[in-house]
């Protein structure tokens, strides 16, 4: 059994969807033949930049956490997730 840590950086923030979009990009990096370790990674910390984005871009709460904000992001595969 191998337990790993995910650090994340907490913001003041809380969006509908956060948790959708964190099982839709853990099943995309999944699918992508990621390892679990990696996805899981690699799904919070897009997860997190997308609420980051949403938050500073001024989105009502209402509207939830804006996905498309990070669609760039996802397809250069730019972001560093410490894998």
């Amino acid at each position: 059994k191998t337990e790993f840590l995910v650090p994340y950086q907490h913001m003041h923030a809380s969006y509908p969807g956060c948790g959708d979009l964190f099982a839709s990009l853990l099943l995309g990096f999944l699918l992508n033949k990621e390892s679990f370790r990696t996805a899981v990674m690699a799904s919070a910390t897009y997860t997190s930049l997308a609420i980051e984005r949403t938050l500073l871009a001024g989105y009502e709460r209402r509207h939830g956490v804006m996905p498309s904000l990070i669609f760039a992001d996802l397809a250069q595969r730019k972001v560093s997730y410490g894998a």
